[in-house]
């Protein structure tokens, strides 16, 4: 019976070591996946959305940071009516009344159950009404002086400096 019992008490400790041992391992795997949660929360968290991004850009008066960064998300997702609505806004603040209200009526096809769109796009179509037209500008030649040489130097002069009688004309320089 000793050896029986010892036998027993053998194979109880090999088995509670086992079983030690296994509560050690997995203890380390949870401790280990709880913080690889924890990290992923915190990168999670500390990650701001395309929107926010934008707003916070607004918010520091870089409209055209904000124009950059809805063009270059625009590329990649070019039904994204938040991008469209941060262009409109950043466009209206730089001034570009025209592309603003361009941007609008991209959210507006994407999102038409969006309000607040026809009130900016209202305020932005009078401003353009108001807005005086940009004169077309055309370059035009300086005007050319012209001398008439006297076929003789006695030939009478008139009140522009050239003479009265028939000679060659050349273009004076400007001023």
């Amino acid at each position: 019976m000793d050896a029986q019992v010892l036998s027993e008490l053998h194979w109880i400790r090999v088995s509670l070591v086992v079983i030690a041992a296994s509560l050690v391992v997995l203890s380390l795997v949870g401790m280990s996946v709880l913080m690889g949660i924890a990290q992923l929360s915190k990168h999670l968290g500390s990650r701001i959305s395309f929107a926010d991004q934008a707003k916070l850009m607004l918010d520091r008066d870089e409209p055209k940071k904000v124009i950059e960064a809805c063009e270059a998300r625009l590329v990649e997702h070019p039904a994204d009516a938040e991008a469209w609505w941060y262009l409109a806004q950043a466009a209206y603040r730089d001034l570009q009344l025209k592309r603003a209200l361009q941007a609008l009526e991209k959210v507006r096809d994407i999102r038409p159950d969006w309000t607040t769109i026809e009130q900016l796009a209202k305020v932005i179509e009078e401003q353009l009404a108001q807005q005086v037209p940009e004169p077309a500008l055309h370059v035009v030649p300086p005007p050319m002086v012209l001398n008439v040489k006297p076929a003789s130097p006695y030939a009478p002069k008139d009140a522009s400096g050239g003479t009265s009688a028939d000679g060659e004309l050349t273009p004076l320089p400007p001023g």
